[in-house]
């Protein structure tokens, strides 16, 4: 199998494996509140995503998905940006006290005049850095946006 092919394939089943994870868990908290209706509607939306997703998955084993997917230098660098972002706003709501809303406009507003290519990346990163301290106590924790155990036992 092509390098490309299995970088792609794995990268799909991490985003679908992780994505209908959610969906489940928002599921059993919707079941466990009695909220029936809404069950009732996640699990059409459930099983449309996941039909969705093995279609997709399909086309992406047969090579249909291949021709499109170019990867370049660039996306190399958006993904830099994505994690500055995060440490940018981290920094800011954290260490100087801005608050996370006003931290996120700043480091995007910044890096968007500064670099306006990378402007749209490092503000999507800036949600990542907006997070809560209490489950972001340090700087790479707020790259991998993993808690630490401890956090969870109060």
């Amino acid at each position: 199998m092509p390098t490309k092919k299995v970088v792609l394939l794995a990268g799909y089943l991490t985003l679908v494996f992780f994505t209908i994870l959610l969906f489940f868990f928002t599921l059993t908290v919707k079941i466990s509140q009695r909220m029936y209706l809404l069950s009732l509607i996640q699990i059409l939306i459930l099983t449309g995503l996941a039909y969705e997703c093995f279609r997709e998955g399909c086309d992406t084993l047969t090579g249909k998905k291949l021709l499109e997917v170019q990867f370049n230098l660039s996306d190399f660098w958006d993904f830099i940006a994505v994690i500055a972002g995060a440490f940018a706003t981290y920094l800011l709501s954290v260490k100087f006290q801005l608050g996370p809303v006003v931290a996120a406009g700043l480091a995007g507003t910044i890096v968007a005049l500064v670099k306006p290519r990378y402007g749209i990346p490092a503000y999507c990163g800036a949600f990542v850095g907006m997070a809560c301290p209490r489950y972001l106590c340090s700087y790479s924790t707020s790259c991998l946006r993993v808690p630490p155990p401890e956090r969870f036992s109060s």
